[in-house]
């Protein structure tokens, strides 16, 4: 049965058929064609991490209770072009007796938005505490 010739057909070189545009790759953009997005971005800059998390401690009174604030790590929200906000991942220790620094699991955390531990205040860490989760 002969093929309605505006069907076109399967074959990979019929001219009545487009063929899919070739992936441009870095640097292979041909003369008068717009440079790929990419190769102008160039490498995203990546923050050095914390040597330790010595100094990212503190103590709080709070509730009526001393509470032991350490740094459990940092992120950032957003996608690569964009910077986005610097999120902290805030630790709560109970302090019982006179322990000074408390080992085990965190009673409460919390994500606030900071760079490090020292960008927040008292008051801050206190509504932060108010509003964190058992861990």
């Amino acid at each position: 049965m002969p093929q309605d010739p505006s069907e076109g057909s399967d074959a990979p070189d019929d001219p009545g058929r487009p063929r899919p545009p070739r992936p441009v790759r870095a640097g292979d953009a041909p003369a008068g064609m717009p440079t790929p997005v990419r190769d102008l971005m160039g490498a995203p800059e990546v923050e050095p991490p914390e040597p330790s998390l010595t100094g990212a401690e503190r103590s709080l009174e709070a509730e009526g209770e001393t509470w032991f604030v350490r740094s459990g790590g940092r992120t950032r929200s957003g996608t690569s072009p964009d910077s986005g906000a610097p999120l902290l991942l805030l630790l709560f220790y109970r302090v019982e007796g006179g322990d000074d620094t408390p080992e085990g699991d965190p009673d409460r955390e919390a994500w606030a938005v900071a760079a490090s531990l020292a960008d927040l205040s008292d008051t801050q860490l206190r509504l932060y505490l108010s509003r964190s989760r058992p861990s």
